[in-house]
């Protein structure tokens, strides 16, 4: 057996110890999913063959028309959006980061890529991005919906958290940042102004209507403009 094929079914079977679920693999185009049917996200995928395409669509088509040499994906989740820029050749020279507190969403993330392979293109770290250097509560949503895992005060698991300033120290790069992380963007934005000041960058950003406001007011002290919103994601950018 190949050493990635062994790899995989580690993976799939850590999977399946932690949450007593089958998961199985479906082909889309020339990608590879590892889905969980439990899984909203994943069934979304396995009835329709996409997940958020319009915000794909609009947000990568603005990261191609500025020539995006890096992206960040800030709650990644099993790893959607971070294999589709990095399926997309246009992008092929960009570096990829990706970050997923989650244990289960990051092990189905690592079987994704490794699938893809795509082990070596995108960086995933283990970290929860916020304004500060520590260990917060992190609630692990139940098995219907893993996207909405989310740091809070009466969260059952505890996270390591990180400023994206002290992780990623690049310059003069154009970025394309995705922050999905319910409700703790404006924390993530404060630790990441550096990253915002010092390069050209274009955000989506899911925020709901009671943290929108003040997403725009910080935004804005950045100098970053509100673009658009498909939905509840948000678009800025500093790019003229």
């Amino acid at each position: 057996m190949k050493p990635h094929k062994k790899l995989l079914m580690s993976l799939k079977k850590k999977l399946s110890l932690i949450t007593g679920q089958r998961f199985y693999v479906k082909k889309i185009s020339s990608l590879s999913y590892l889905l969980d049917m439990r899984n909203r996200i994943d069934r979304r995928i396995d009835a329709f063959s996409e997940y958020e395409q319009p915000q794909i669509d609009f947000f990568f088509t603005q990261l191609k028309n500025n020539n995006c040499t890096y992206f960040i994906d800030i709650g990644a989740h099993w790893g959607h959006y971070s294999m589709q820029f990095a399926n997309q050749a246009c992008f092929d020279h960009a570096q990829i980061q990706a970050f997923e507190p989650d244990k289960i969403n990051r092990y189905q993330l690592y079987a994704n890529l490794f699938m893809n392979k795509l082990q070596d293109r995108i960086i995933v770290h283990e970290y929860a991005i916020s304004n500060e250097e520590s260990e917060q509560r992190f609630h692990h949503s139940d098995d219907n919906n893993r996207g909405k895992s989310h740091i809070t005060n009466d969260g059952e698991l505890i996270v390591k958290t990180k400023k994206l300033d002290s992780l990623i120290t690049v310059t003069n790069e154009i970025i394309g940042i995705k922050i999905d992380i319910e409700g703790h963007e404006i924390e993530a934005i404060s630790g990441m102004t550096e990253l915002l000041k010092q390069n050209r960058c274009i955000l989506q950003i899911e925020s709901f209507p009671q943290t929108l406001p003040e997403l725009i007011t910080k935004m804005s002290e950045l100098g970053y403009s509100n673009t658009s919103n498909i939905e509840s994601d948000h678009y800025f950018s500093n790019i003229p």
